[in-house]
């Protein structure tokens, strides 16, 4: 993507060290976090540096590579697998980190020596990084026919490029129908209790200059009702064989919204995020993050001074599931890079290379 007139990718490898778009700082800051060793970039996948399934695991590939190059010859199997265990320990998108972390890891193991483990690994992380690059854009060349001229189109959750290594998974077709030169209105949920919606999604558009609104989570059902929504796309976590999605805490209600008011909902997703091992998403686990995400809200004041304040009384507790399952039955498609599939043509397919 462009910022500034500069084409970036949300992180990169580059010499040893790992380039991160820190998400944590947007939209008030653009900063870029560098991580020189693996230690550095498993903290900062920990502490939301970036978010979003294919972001994150890319990251997460490029640790381990970091920590294969750091490895001393002496301990270099026992310091790689101590690496391998701490990324795969790591709750934040589990599955795209196991899909990322597993894959370089066979390829260290079956190399011949330290320097052939080396190389394999960043080779291997770097070929996922591209992976996810293409697999984006397909996505988005194939979600832009969805798209006319003039749409309306709501997305939740943090589906942005930010999420990913670049070109994102529910905003792609909108950034390629505007390349095709088909002008598409966003409304934008403002994702509570992370705010991803308006910090980060809300940017990017902004800096795509795409026309776009952004409303309270609670006010899709309304712009539903109305007829002034077309199409709902969201991304996800993980999907399971059946077509259940899990995604962004409020996607679920979306769904039901839109099946109501006979919007057509779309998921779009690398078919990387199939677990093939979960039948469905009664299995999936659902993370609980802390309280002070719901608790808390950051923002500037007049003179750009940035300030945390509490927004519950005092001795209030919270809770923060941080996913949510919709079932497929709510789902008219799946943009994926393969096509975008009905759930009969999903549930046929068998992706190569599935985690």
């Amino acid at each position: 993507m462009i910022v500034g007139g500069k084409h970036y990718r949300s992180v990169w490898l580059e010499g040893g060290t790992v380039f991160m778009l820190n998400q944590s700082v947007l939209p008030h800051r653009f900063e870029i976090f560098e991580s020189p060793d693996h230690q550095r970039t498993t903290r900062a996948l920990s502490n939301f540096i970036v978010r979003g399934a294919g972001v994150v695991g890319t990251a997460a590939g490029f640790a381990l590579a970091q920590a294969v190059l750091e490895a001393p010859e002496k301990e270099f199997d026992s310091y790689i697998a101590t690496a391998v265990d701490e990324l795969l320990k790591l709750a934040v998108s589990p599955h795209t980190v196991a899909y990322s972390v597993e894959r370089i890891y066979r390829k260290v193991k079956k190399a011949a020596d330290p320097p052939a483990a080396k190389k394999a690994a960043v080779a291997e992380a770097l070929a996922l990084a591209e992976a996810d690059i293409k697999a984006c854009l397909k996505i988005g060349e194939l979600g832009a026919t969805l798209i006319s001229d003039g749409i309306r189109v709501l997305i939740h959750g943090s589906g942005g490029w930010l999420s990913s290594t670049d070109w994102g998974t529910s905003l792609s077709p909108v950034y390629q129908a505007k390349r095709a030169g088909k002008n598409a209105f966003v409304w934008v949920g403002e994702g509570r209790p992370g705010f991803q919606g308006a910090r980060l999604i809300a940017w990017e558009l902004k800096q795509e200059d795409i026309p776009f609104a952004l409303i309270a989570d609670a006010a899709a059902g309304f712009f539903m009702s109305r007829g002034e929504t077309d199409l709902v796309i969201v991304g996800c976590e993980r999907i399971a064989r059946n077509g259940d999605i899990l995604a962004r805490i409020g996607t679920y209600d979306k769904a039901v919204l839109a099946k109501t008011n006979k919007v057509p909902f779309y998921v779009a997703t690398p078919l990387k995020n199939l677990d093939p091992h979960c039948s469905s998403g009664r299995h999936f686990p659902i993370v609980e993050r802390s309280e002070d995400e719901v608790a808390k809200i950051t923002g500037r004041d007049e003179v750009n001074a940035l300030h945390t304040v509490t927004v519950l009384p005092e001795g209030v507790t919270a809770r923060n599931p941080h996913h949510d399952v919709t079932p497929a039955k709510y789902v008219t498609g799946y943009i994926t890079e393969k096509g975008i599939l009905t759930l009969d043509k999903f549930k046929a397919l068998k992706p190569e290379g599935a985690a």
